[in-house]
């Protein structure tokens, strides 16, 4: 079993409830913050979902993440990077 990923501020998460292995709680801060991403855009950064719940939220986002309710977006290309277009 390798190390968890470490989430950093600018990590982008999005719902991807149809790899879910779990149903998630009523009141609980699992549905909490699922639900957050449903209602909004869709996708937040972790700095913006701590931000709304006023509290670090990285050990919340990890449990989604292995119970398959979330995934990290890849990183969008910086402005003048090199990195090749198809």
């Amino acid at each position: 079993m390798g190390r968890p990923y470490v989430l950093n501020d600018d990590d982008v998460v999005f719902l991807s409830g149809d790899t879910a292995k779990c149903i998630l709680q009523t009141a609980s801060q699992r549905k909490a913050l699922a639900t957050l991403l449903f209602t909004g855009k869709g996708r937040l950064t972790v700095a913006e979902i701590n931000e709304h719940f006023d509290f670090d939220c990285r050990a919340v986002i990890g449990s989604l993440m292995r119970s398959g309710w979330l995934k990290i977006a890849p990183p969008p290309a910086k402005k003048g990077s090199k990195v090749a277009k198809k």
